[in-house]
């Protein structure tokens, strides 16, 4: 596994929680150093993969470009959804921190929130399925 690159000073610090709440949490956090941990419960947090420098950049973009921090905390779909289910994403880019709850429904109308969604599966998947192929070799 290769150790991700230490931020930059001129990068801006970035640290992502990233929730689902449905009958169960689970949730994914990524700290600026590229380190990810999973929680399937809310509380107890496991190591998950450590992200490479460049995947950390694309992840600063992407929220950079988002639109995040200009979103409203608590986001309803404008229609009734009865799943029940919450988004939760707390943010920190730089000295800019911003929590916003998404009701399902919400979050897919959003632009943004959609594509950070897909940034970190994207990046965390790519970064699990290296060390899998390295397990392999």
């Amino acid at each position: 596994m290769s150790t991700p690159k230490r931020p930059k000073s001129s990068e801006p610090k970035l640290e992502i929680e990233y929730f689902i709440r449905t009958r169960k949490v689970l949730g994914t956090r990524i700290h600026s150093n590229g380190k990810s941990e999973e929680t399937h419960d809310g509380h107890t947090w496991e190591p998950l993969v450590a992200l490479s420098g460049e995947a950390m950049d694309d992840l600063r973009t992407t929220v950079a470009e988002s639109g995040f921090f200009d979103l409203p905390a608590r986001i309803e779909p404008e229609q009734d959804v009865r799943d029940g289910t919450t988004l939760t994403w707390s943010i920190q880019l730089g000295s800019r921190k911003h929590t916003v709850n998404a009701r399902k429904g919400a979050d897919e109308a959003n632009p943004g929130l959609a594509r950070m969604a897909e940034a970190v599966e994207r990046l965390v998947g790519e970064a699990l399925n290296r060390i899998a192929d390295a397990g392999n070799e």
